[in-house]
Order: C-alpha cells, then structure tokens, then sequence
C-alpha cells in the first residue's frame, strides 16, 4: 500500500501518495502512427505529440500550488497514457479557469461536504470543459486515494456531482447544421465537374475533391479523412471493366479502446472514382503515406472548410455535412442500427436526436417539390438576366436552349450567352440559375417547366420509394427552386 502524507491544513493542505509520478510516460500518436515517451516530470511546459503537432500543455497556473502541482501532473501522465495527448490538453486548459484553492478544497474536503462546495463551482458558470475536468481529476484522485477521496467513491463522483445542464444537439434540432438544397446541389455539380476533368485538375484541387466527397457522401469527420492511408483505399474492377473504390476509414471518439479498430468500410459513388484514379496515378507513395497528404490534423479541417466555401458561397463546416449526411440516412428510412453503422456510433442512442428532428415523409416531397417554404432558397437577382421572346426569335440556333430532360421536350425558356454546344451540362435543368443564362419574360413557359418537372420528382420518388441522393434527384430539386424564383421575379416585374 502507498503511503500517506499526514493531512496539516495549515502547512501542507493537501496528502498525496508517495511515488505518485511514473519514472517514464509512453504514449501512441495515432494520427502519425508513432510511439513517443517522456521523463522530464520538472518543467512546467511539456510538449506532447498528438495528432501529428506538438501540443504544449502549461503548467505555469498551479508552479505555486505545491502538492496539487504533482497531483496535476500526475493526473496529466495518466490521461496522456490512457487517452490522447488532446485529451489531456483540454483537461488542462479546463482546470486552469479554476481557482487553485477551490481545486484543492474539494480534495482535501470530508466526502459529505464535497456537494455544497461543487454547487458554488457551477454557481461560476465556468464552461462545461472545466467542470468535466475537475471530475476527471477527482475520479484520478479516488483511484489513487489522494486526499481524502477513495476507490469506492468513484460511482459517488459520477452520480452525485452534476454537470451544467445543457442541450448538446440544440444545433441538430433547430436544423442549423443541415445544408440547404442549393447549397447541396452546387456541391453536388462542383464533385460531378472534378470527376469529369480529374485528369486536367491540378493535385490541390484534386485533393480537396477526394477529402469533400469523403466528408459529403460518407459523413466523416476530418480526423478520419486525415487519417486514411493509402493502404486504405483500394480498386476493384468487375467482368464488365467498371472500376470501383473502397475507403476504409476507422472509428474515432469511442468510449472502448478496442472500438477505435473497428473498420468502417464505404465505396465511392460510381462516377466519383475518377477523383480517386487519378489521385493514385499523380502520387505514387507507400501504403503507409497519407491519403492526401495532410500530416497534422487540425489542417484537415481548416482545408475542407475553406473548399466549401469556396464551392457553395456560404460558411458551412464539415460538421454541418457530416450532420446532413445523418439526416439523409434518417430521412430515406434508414433503421437506427442503421445509421449508428454509417455514422460508426457505438450506440445506438447517438442517432435518437435525427429521429426527433427529422421531417415527415410530406414534408420530404413538399421540399423536393419546391412548395415547403422552410427549404427555399432565393437565387441572387443581380445574376439573372431576361430576354424577350421576340429577341430570343432572333438569336442563332445554338444560342437558343432546347432539350429533353428526362424524356420531356422543352425549349423557348431563354438563350445562352456562350451557346448550348460548348456547355458541358444537361440542358434545361442545369440552365436556371447559371449566370450565363437569359431567361424569357414569357412566364407561362417557365411555369409549365415547373409543372413537368414536379411530375419527374414525383415519378422519382415513388419509384426509387423516398431514395432521394441520386445527383439527378438533387439536381432537379434545385432546378426546381431556381424555376420558382424566375417565375416570381418576371411578376413582380409585370405587376
């Protein structure tokens, strides 16, 4: 058994446990996949790998602490060991915002009283990270029979000292973090573009096409996509010569250490493996070398965030994809087994709140069709431009729009300014909305279009029975919007 201290409030208001430092922490950088340890328990600045940086964890609050500096310490090696070194940074940075003296009344404090002590903390309204650290140490406390905590007041900890209440999915069900259908369709239309052209893309922005498509189509988040390696992609062919890719990613922020292996296999959509073709042919690397080539963490998530802004115009975040790729899953009928496998949850709780949130299946259809005004976008005004039908009469043939989406002819809804034959996109349904298209004040064309095009999303609705990710399905509910939008600025310009 370690020895105890004798408890002297006056000189030492503290008793620690004799040897309580470890002689060395080991520890495994999983990002870079590297063992690193450390024995200079002196400094009050240690620099711990994680996630392919050196994070700096600072000590310099609690140098005249005395005992509670060691305990600290202490209680840092053992979230490093049997965590993160993230983990244990965050802890830290959660104690600092807390008075030295309050840490160490709860530790020195009878059991019993510890509760009155606790309630002034959240009386302080500090952030949630502090009180989940001091918890934290407490528990370490306890393990390690420091002050006058035990192992049996482990559950006591857990139990009895509440954290600030809080609704952690108050995003999920105010729809925040759900991306709007334009903003869907525009990403939609910029991967389909790179796969297209992935062989004349520059490898930045092949990159950044490969980690979008992993963070769209597979609801993963960055440290996942940073994490893959090329080990982790691989290429099949079948007897008809398709090419197919399968990634697989692994699960992050498991409770189980053993979760953190489990694989989470996707295959890319058909004709998105191009990206990841020509990804493979640019850069010829070994297995273990990093998908995309991005070895710290952090910036995994600064890149993607800045190529969807670039792409749709707003400031969404790989969060907010990977949250509207769960409520894709809820909304096509997806079991909550289901989804935890998509997600890799390993609970099945961590989906309830998509199923709170998600629409009814009238609501799914009204947004498709354009009629929900929760889901309507208005497309920007100062890029739309009309002409006449009488000017549009006598414009040159490849310069008047025509065509048959899906098995429907149309033509006479306006022209194109560079001409129909050199655009590389379906006519009609990837006409409204483009900046180069010129729009006939004639709204009765415009409102049949939109009426053709409702019966499609019906048809593709009810025979694909609610799937509704398809580029095409996406496609024509933008269209959709963006018809609607003509429609009200020519009356209002007629009234």
């Amino acid at each position: 058994m370690k020895p105890q201290v004798n408890l002297n409030r006056e000189q030492v208001p503290i008793s620690i446990p004799a040897l309580l430092l470890p002689s060395v922490v080991r520890y495994h950088d999983d990002y870079t996949d590297k063992h690193h340890s450390f024995s200079d328990f002196s400094c009050d600045i240690w620099p711990v790998y994680a996630n392919g940086a050196i994070l700096k964890i600072n000590f310099d609050k609690f140098i005249e602490s005395g005992p509670l500096l060691i305990i600290i310490k202490a209680f840092v090696c053992e979230m490093i060991r049997t965590t993160s070194g993230v983990t244990a940074g965050h802890y830290i940075f959660g104690l600092r915002a807390i008075a030295p003296n309050d840490i160490t009344r709860l530790l020195t404090t009878e059991v019993s009283q510890c509760r009155f002590i606790w309630d002034e903390l959240l009386a302080q309204q500090m952030h949630l990270h502090s009180y989940q650290a001091l918890k934290s140490l407490l528990k370490f406390s306890a393990s390690q029979k420091i002050g006058t905590w035990a192992p049996s007041y482990i559950s006591y900890i857990s139990s009895s000292l509440p954290l600030p209440s809080r609704d952690k999915h108050a995003a999920v069900r105010s729809g925040d973090v759900f991306i709007d259908i334009n903003a869907e369709a525009k990403l939609v239309r910029w991967i389909q573009n790179a796969a297209q052209t992935a062989s004349s893309l520059a490898l930045p922005d092949l990159i950044d096409a490969g980690m979008v498509i992993c963070c769209y189509q597979f609801a993963m988040r960055p440290k996942q996509i940073g994490l893959l390696r090329y080990r982790d992609m691989r290429f099949f062919t079948s007897q008809a010569g398709d090419e197919s890719v399968h990634l697989t990613f692994h699960m992050l922020k498991q409770r189980a250490a053993t979760s953190k292996r489990c694989p989470l296999i996707r295959k890319v959509k058909k004709e998105w493996v191009p990206i990841f073709s020509e990804l493979l042919a640019r850069t010829k690397l070994s297995g273990d070398s990093h998908l995309f080539g991005i070895t710290v963490a952090s910036n995994v998530s600064t890149r993607l965030q800045a190529a969807l802004i670039r792409i749709t115009g707003d400031e969404w975040t790989p969060t907010d994809l990977r949250h509207s790729g769960a409520m894709r899953q809820v909304d096509a009928g997806a079991s909550a087994e289901e989804l935890a496998e998509f997600m890799g949850h390993s609970s099945l709780d961590s989906g309830t709140v998509y199923y709170d949130t998600s629409a009814t299946q009238a609501e799914r259809v009204n947004q498709a069709l354009g009629i929900s005004q929760t889901y309507r976008t208005v497309v920007k005004i100062a890029a739309m431009g009309f002409i006449s039908p009488n000017e549009l009469s006598t414009l040159k043939g490849e310069n008047q729009i025509a065509g048959a989406p899906h098995g429907i002819p149309i033509s006479g809804i306006g022209a194109c300014e560079t001409g129909q034959p050199t655009c590389p996109y379906n006519p009609i349904t990837a006409c409204y909305g483009c900046p180069k298209f010129l729009a006939t004040t004639d709204v009765e064309i415009h409102k049949q279009v939109l009426s053709e095009f409702r019966e499609i999303v019906r048809f593709f609705y009810v025979s694909s029975r609610g799937e509704n990710q398809s580029p095409a399905y996406l496609q024509l509910k933008q269209t959709i919007n963006e018809v609607q939008d003509v429609i009200a600025i020519i009356e209002d310009r007629n009234a």
